[in-house]
């Protein structure tokens, strides 16, 4: 660049003063801004020079060359079982108030059917017509589990008779009919969303998500710049590329979002003659799209990378829909393991129960045939036994 132009150039490799504060301790920075005094011994000042308005006294800052933000860089999940589809859309709070519900509407319906039986039977003993007829006595079946099974058939979506056909009775079974589609409806599309999520959620996607989310802790330490966690753009895309070359796998990821913007730009002497010259050939190179393509050229990103890198010039492509692997049904089918569990169980408890009282009605159909079997001594006499 000097021989085009006939005017020295001086570089500074690695010198830059960020900030007002000495990365190793908290006193005033005295060289703050004090490596821009060459310039008066140099023509141009070839470092990244960020505008602010102490420089701009000193020196002509050049249009951007470039242009980055601070961005979080943070480790990838790995692929885990996702328990999620079973554990969260199990709120206490919820199943709670579902038992509950369920007790309320399994009482009101026996105390409903009680009372509309005992209506029945007061009508019919004061009806002239069947004062003639056999008293028949009919009691009243208490807690029979009719109503139980309607309830639970209705919240599973299986079913059930209504063992009334009186107004109020089936006024409640309706109610609760409409309350057990909403919840079943609820809790199926809630089940379906955590079952389609990723497995590997990123766990945050923009800075307003370290507020939000409980999982993450910033960690900064104050009195340092260049040792802060959140950096530049140009800092994590370097890192991404060196964490891949070592491991082989994409263990690093960057948020969605950039939080805070900054330029570039060169320095200049002030009111120096290169100022517009320098200018116009920047934006001719920004024009033509090369220092874009310098900027891919001089730390390419791997493919393998490209989906964890959300901003800058190395765009996430787009997301193609995946098929469900059985790492997104992992909760599903605990929850069908648990259940066939449970029903095993319970089928051979119902097995054990119903042997034993076969047992029990074998010996005592046995002691009875015994007793019948026995020949009897007695003789009948005129009809009298002696």
């Amino acid at each position: 660049m000097s021989s085009p132009f006939s005017f020295p150039i001086f570089v500074i490799v690695c010198f830059a003063i960020w900030s007002r504060f000495s990365v190793l301790s908290l006193q005033y920075n005295p060289l703050n801004s004090q490596h821009l005094r060459v310039i008066w011994k140099s023509d141009f000042l070839m470092t990244s020079v960020a505008p602010t308005f102490e420089r701009v006294k000193l020196a002509d800052l050049t249009v951007p060359w470039m242009y980055d933000c601070n961005d979080l860089l943070f480790a990838v999940h790995d692929d885990t079982a996702n328990i999620n589809a079973i554990v969260k859309p199990f709120q206490w709070p919820v199943w709670l108030g579902m038992l509950i519900s369920m007790i309320v509407v399994i009482t009101i319906l026996n105390v409903l059917k009680d009372r509309l039986l005992l209506k029945k039977d007061s009508a019919s003993e004061c009806d002239p017509i069947n004062t003639n007829k056999p008293e028949i006595h009919n009691p009243i079946k208490k807690g029979d589990g009719k109503q139980l099974l309607y309830v639970f058939g209705m919240l599973l979506s299986q079913g059930g008779p209504c063992t009334s056909k009186r107004l109020p009775f089936r006024l409640v079974a309706g109610v609760w009919t409409l309350a057990a589609f909403i919840f079943v409806q609820a809790y199926t599309s809630t089940l379906f969303t955590y079952v389609l999520a990723p497995v590997n959620h990123p766990l945050i996607d923009s800075m307003h998500d370290v507020a939000e989310s409980t999982d993450v802790n910033l960690l900064i330490r104050f009195g340092s710049t260049m040792d802060v966690i959140v950096m530049g753009i140009s800092y994590h895309l370097e890192a991404i590329k060196n964490n891949f070359e070592k491991t082989r796998k994409c263990g690093l990821q960057l948020a969605g979002d950039c939080f805070l913007s900054s330029s570039v730009n060169f320095a200049l002497q002030k009111h120096s003659p290169y100022t517009d010259t320098m200018n116009k050939g920047l934006l001719d190179l920004l024009q033509t799209g090369m220092i874009d393509h310098w900027e891919s050229w001089v730390r390419p990103m791997p493919r393998q990378c490209m989906a964890n890198v959300k901003t800058g010039y190395y765009k996430k492509p787009e997301t193609k829909q995946t098929a469900i692997s059985l790492k997104n049904l992992t909760g599903a089918f605990v929850v069908l393991s648990v259940g066939l569990s449970i029903s095993f169980l319970a089928f051979l408890v119902e097995r054990i129960i119903s042997m034993m009282n076969d047992g029990n009605f074998i010996t005592i159909a046995t002691s009875s045939s015994e007793i019948s079997n026995q020949p009897t001594d007695s003789i009948f006499v005129d009809g009298v036994c002696d």
